[in-house]
Formats: C-alpha cells, sequence, structure tokens
C-alpha cells in the first residue's frame, strides 16, 4: 500500500522514518498524505513548499469529478495555497522521533495514521511548531476552490509571522 493513501487503513512500517504530512479534505473525507525521507532520492522532496505540488495533483483528480471541473484547472488554482490544510513534519533523530503539528488537538484521531506511516508508531513526541499552522488565507482560498463549508483552525498570516 502506498503510505500516501492511507484513507481507512493502517499499515506498520518496520523502520522509522523522517518526512513531511498534510491532511486533506477529498470527497470521501479526511485524508493523510506523507512523504517518507527514505523514499525519496533527495532530501529537500520531504519539505512542505515541494510535495505540495503533487498534494495539488492528487486533489485536482480526487474533486474532479466531483466539482465537474478538470483537475488540471484545480491544481493550478490549489498550488499557491500549500498552507490551507493541516500540515506537519516528523523528525527522527537517534531513535527518537518527534512530529510537528500546527493543528495537535484536532489531529489526535489521526495520530495512529500519521506515526504508523512514518514507522513511529507508540514512541513519538508529538510538539506544537506555529510554522506548521493553517494560514487563514489559504485555507478561504482552498474552501472556495473546492467548495468546502466544512471549517478547521487557521490563523491569520500576520498574526503568525508578526
Amino acid at each position: 500500500m502506498d503510505n500516501r493513501n492511507m484513507d481507512k487503513e493502517m499499515t506498520t512500517i518496520p523502520t522509522s522514518s523522517s518526512g513531511a504530512w498534510y491532511i486533506v479534505r477529498i470527497p470521501q473525507g479526511w485524508h493523510v498524505w506523507t512523504v517518507r525521507l527514505d523514499e525519496v532520492d533527495d532530501e529537500e522532496e520531504t519539505g512542505h513548499y515541494t510535495m505540495w505540488p503533487e498534494v495539488a495533483v492528487f486533489l485536482g483528480r480526487a474533486w474532479s469529478a466531483e466539482l465537474g471541473k478538470p483537475s488540471t484547472l484545480l491544481r493550478r488554482q490549489l498550488m499557491d495555497h500549500p498552507h490551507g490544510f493541516p500540515r506537519g513534519r516528523v523528525v527522527v533523530s537517534s531513535g527518537a522521533a518527534t512530529i510537528f503539528s500546527g493543528l495537535e488537538p484536532q489531529v489526535d484521531a489521526l495520530r495512529p495514521f500519521i506515526e504508523s506511516a512514518f514507522g513511529v508508531t507508540g514512541h513519538a513526541r508529538w510538539q506544537w511548531d506555529d510554522h506548521e499552522r493553517v494560514i487563514s488565507e489559504d485555507k478561504r482560498a482552498v474552501q472556495g476552490i473546492l467548495g468546502l463549508a466544512e471549517d478547521w483552525p487557521s490563523v491569520d498570516a500576520e498574526e503568525l509571522f508578526s
């Protein structure tokens, strides 16, 4: 199973790895999208800015039929909004794992999926990180593009970067 497609089932991955994750909304519900450092050739591919284009392609395809719009149009519209969904990163160093999240209280139900995807189930320390927070302007853009009435916590960019 591709660990980027962990909607319902969990897979235990035997080795731990650093990486990054998003929690994105698709027509069927919330979806955990991950990129493990040990799965890519270049460590820079695990950053949110470098993984967002791939996430935008996935979202475009996932929403195309539902919205009756071409997936390429949706992808282009989403490209400038990498802070629109909850996200985080995993750092594994010397056997210890820390998961940085900007949405800690709301991510509780998805913790097992995220921990399993990175092979750190049950021994990761979760830590709040302002850098991983959802930015309101990007969230509103994503909600408009995908027609989502559903809301999730976010912060204004001025508040975050002041």
